[in-house]
């Protein structure tokens, strides 16, 4: 009888464990428009850290200076890729 009763603390792990599975896919939903811009994000800046790198403490740029380079670079190619569309 003792193998087929189930202990009070292990009915609230599995509990505390279907709460934060539950809530885990509620929050996968919810952001789940969010997901392109994290992913390009990251693209970004894998494509441009050795740059970043480089310009700042090999070349002593500041971050600002190198953040407002890379942000009008990026700002200028998605106008070119727009009106080249069109």
């Amino acid at each position: 009888m003792d193998n087929q009763v189930i202990h009070q603390n292990r009915i609230r792990q599995i509990f505390f464990l279907l709460i934060i599975v539950f809530l885990g896919i509620l929050l996968f939903l919810e952001l789940y428009t969010f997901l392109p811009a994290l992913l390009g994000a990251v693209t970004l800046y894998i494509v441009m850290r050795k740059w970043m790198f480089y310009l700042t403490e090999k070349r002593k740029w500041k971050n600002s200076f190198v953040n407002l380079l890379f942000h009008k670079t990026r700002r200028t190619l998605e106008f070119a890729n727009s009106s080249s569309h069109s």
